[in-house]
């Protein structure tokens, strides 16, 4: 089943089956590959997570699917790089706030915003934060917006 599939890593019907099997036997190559791949499922991330190179986890952390779940079983063990796990568009609220503000992306700013239900104007205040400010965390960077 595999060799049918050893050339296809980035195929969208990649059974669950054989990215499993890429991801607890196949080369650095093929579980680099798979591990940004979209669409994993849970088991797969968790063999991937069991594999002993910090390259992989790396990749992992980069992966805007990985779940919370896996991002902390990484920041835990310290498996990967902090800023790639608190910048994560799903990591949890407390890594995000110690992010220095200049490595937030977007989608991870947004998703942090909603969960302080953060109202128009401090929303625009934000994005508004200004270049002198981007070395602070965002944690300090929100608690100055949020107080004032």
């Amino acid at each position: 089943m595999w060799d049918d599939w050893r050339d296809r890593l980035d195929d969208t019907s990649l059974p669950p089956a054989a990215a499993l099997w890429v991801a607890q036997n196949g080369t650095y190559e093929e579980r680099w590959e798979l591990a940004q791949r979209h669409g994993l499922d849970g088991g797969t991330f968790g063999a991937l997570l069991e594999v002993d190179d910090y390259r992989i986890h790396d990749i992992l952390a980069l992966n805007s699917d990985l779940p919370r779940v896996f991002l902390d079983r990484l920041a835990i063990a310290g498996l990967a790089n902090e800023e790639y796990i608190s910048g994560h568009r799903n990591a949890p609220i407390e890594r995000k706030r110690a992010l220095p503000f200049k490595y937030v992306t977007g989608r991870s700013l947004e998703l942090f915003l909603d969960e302080v239900q953060a109202t128009a104007s401090e929303r625009t205040a934000v994005w508004r934060t200004s270049a002198a400010k981007a070395s602070r965390s965002l944690g300090e960077v929100w608690d100055a917006i949020r107080t004032d």
